[in-house]
């Protein structure tokens, strides 16, 4: 039988003022802890790209996967980066399993003490089983997110492929069904870090143990968690509501004092900020202690409820949050008054590239597509060549010809002749047929730019040399920009032709893309950070995101300093870069901090 602990009663457990008193202890763990977990991943990351470097690779990226993993260097790389986050993973939750119990049973334990536990218990995941649950969280974090539409960390489910996946019934279907069975795989093995923490089982044990606990205790689990997330989401909800309401009321009492309006919704907005980190650093925590409050419940026995004791400090700990909270509100709220215009522009400089011809403003990659695209005023039209088995170059997206013209065969299989029969079915019935690239040219001269994909299976040095005459016999070398997945073969194209513009796209990315010997970088619209544009933009290199669809990631990459979207949603777009979308002055700023809302 296990040792006795006094708990804090289940009420208190189940309160925010709880949590709230528990909040010094929080802060002052949790921020050095994340701080020495970021130093120590930084450490770890230079001697990965040490490694690279020695087997001879500088980046790692979506064009170089198969290749990479074809080769021994490859894998290393890659076992490498797994058991990196392996670690960091295994750490950061260990670290806050253990602040739950510092803070539940008032251990007052020192950082250093806490962090040296988490590193001797993370050896225990240093194994194959450990890699599974890092690859596990690598996983299950980005399909949630993706699924509710928010984009909580760096590494999320790529937009493109999961807009594919939301127009589809059946693949969303089949998204659903996988998130629900990873989620519940991973809710029957919660306690398993616990296990290994507390009790010194080894991996595999643990996890055998907390799927016994949790079917056991399943009821109580279930409905404990249900208290404290409604709770939090509730206090969440109230939080979000007060930073649009009070000042959408007051602007109608103060609106003619411009100055004064700016002032106050600045302020708001900082302190709304503010909260939702607090909240954010409290709720992981608060997680972790109702977790392992349940787990002692349901593991240790003849407990006897604690009074909980409220921590000495906490008056004077609040006091001194909330007083530098509104001071930094007064400070920022004055100076963002005095310059709203210049930090909050309606109008952006950020070029827009109608996806696939025209993006949605009509049938892809066609002629009426380019047509469409000029009408609506986008700076440049992205189209995908593929080549026919008798050598000409006609514009298609997809592998086959199935979901645009229900045909199961392929452009290379087709020649010209044949592709010319073929129709696709437009979104209002009529017949639109497949366009040569030589018609999209003529269309396109002295009208608008064009991003040329070089696209399927028929993408090489042929199809670059063939593009290239057909631009320099219609002048339009300086109009166009070769863009390509495959990072051989666009390096390949500025080498050769330097005096076109290339760019390299890609989804994934590790090391260092400014290294590449291109003009342009692609970026799919979760590896845009600033710190990765700003790299780009030092190398000499311009940056575009792609496909930034939604209202909120076109604001976020409209104010931020890439240099063009590649979008289907171009008249939204447009109209939120000429400053001709919903624009009061609130809603300005509220689209920059919260775009996902």
């Amino acid at each position: 039988m296990k040792t006795t602990k006094k708990l804090p009663s289940q009420d208190r457990v189940f309160s925010f003022r709880y949590y709230w008193h528990g909040l010094p202890e929080i802060l002052y763990y949790q921020i050095p802890a994340k701080i020495i977990l970021f130093i120590m991943f930084s450490f770890a990351e230079g001697i990965l790209g040490s490694i690279m470097n020695l087997t001879g690779i500088y980046s790692v990226s979506s064009g170089e996967l198969p290749s990479l993993l074809r080769s021994w260097y490859g894998w290393v790389v890659l076992i490498a980066i797994t058991i990196l986050f392996t670690i960091y993973m295994a750490l950061d939750i260990i670290i806050l399993i253990l602040l739950s119990r510092n803070i539940l049973y008032d251990q007052k334990k020192k950082m250093r003490e806490i962090i040296s536990t988490a590193i001797r218990t993370s050896r225990k995941f240093i194994n194959f089983r450990g890699c599974i649950i890092g690859i596990y969280f690598a996983i299950i974090i980005p399909l949630n997110t993706a699924m509710i539409g928010l984009r909580l960390t760096k590494h999320s489910v790529p937009q493109f492929i999961y807009s594919v996946i939301r127009t589809n019934h059946l693949y969303m279907l089949a998204y659903v069904m996988l998130v629900f069975v990873l989620d519940f795989i991973g809710i029957i093995h919660v306690f398993t870090f616990h296990g290994v923490l507390f009790d010194n089982y080894s991996l595999s044990t643990s996890m055998h143990e907390s799927r016994s606990l949790f079917f056991k205790n399943w009821k109580k689990v279930v409905w404990a968690y249900l208290k404290f997330f409604s709770m939090f989401v509730l206090i969440l909800a109230v939080g979000i509501l007060s930073i649009i309401v009070i000042p959408y009321y007051v602007s109608h009492l103060i609106m003619q004092a411009r100055f004064w309006y700016h002032y106050l919704i600045i302020m708001v907005v900082i302190m709304g900020l503010i909260f939702i980190f607090l909240f954010t650093i409290i709720f992981i925590q608060a997680q972790a202690m109702c977790l392992t409050r349940v787990y002692d419940e349901c593991t240790l026995a003849g407990y006897q409820e604690a009074q909980f004791k409220t921590p000495v400090l906490f008056q004077k700990s609040f006091r001194v949050v909330v007083s530098i909270s509104l001071l930094a509100s007064l400070i920022l709220g004055y100076g963002g008054a005095m310059t709203f215009d210049d930090l909050f522009p309606k109008e952006y400089t950020t070029e827009v590239i109608a996806h696939r011809g025209g993006g949605d403003l009509s049938t892809e990659n066609t002629v009426e597509s380019i047509r469409a695209a000029i009408e609506a005023g986008a700076t440049a039209s992205e189209i995908d060549v593929q080549r026919t088995a008798d050598g000409h170059y006609v514009i298609f997206h997809d592998n086959t010809l199935k979901r645009l013209c229900n045909d199961p065969r392929t452009i290379q299989e087709l020649t010209l002749e044949e592709v010319k029969k073929l129709r696709i079915t437009a979104a209002d019935g009529h017949q639109v047929r497949i366009a040569t690239l030589e018609e999209i040219l003529n269309t396109a001269k002295d009208e608008i730019n064009l991003y040329i994909e070089l696209k399927g299976k028929s993408a090489g040095m042929q199809m670059a040399n063939d593009v290239y005459q057909m631009l320099v016999e219609r002048n339009m070398v300086n109009q166009v920009r070769i863009i390509s997945l495959n990072a051989n073969l666009i390096t390949q194209v500025e080498k050769t032709y330097p005096d076109v513009e290339t760019e390299y796209l890609c989804y994934i990315a590790y090391g260092q893309l400014e290294s590449m010997e291109v003009d342009a970088i692609g970026l799919e619209e979760e590896l845009a950070t600033t710190k990765r544009i700003d790299n780009l933009h030092d190398a000499g290199k311009k940056v575009d995101v792609w496909t930034a669809n939604s209202f909120g990631s076109i604001i976020r990459f409209m104010v931020s300093n890439v240099d063009g979207i590649i979008t289907d949603s171009v008249q939204l777009a447009i109209s939120i870069k000429d400053g001709k979308s919903d624009s009061p002055d609130f809603t300005r700023l509220l689209r920059i901090f919260f775009p996902q809302f």
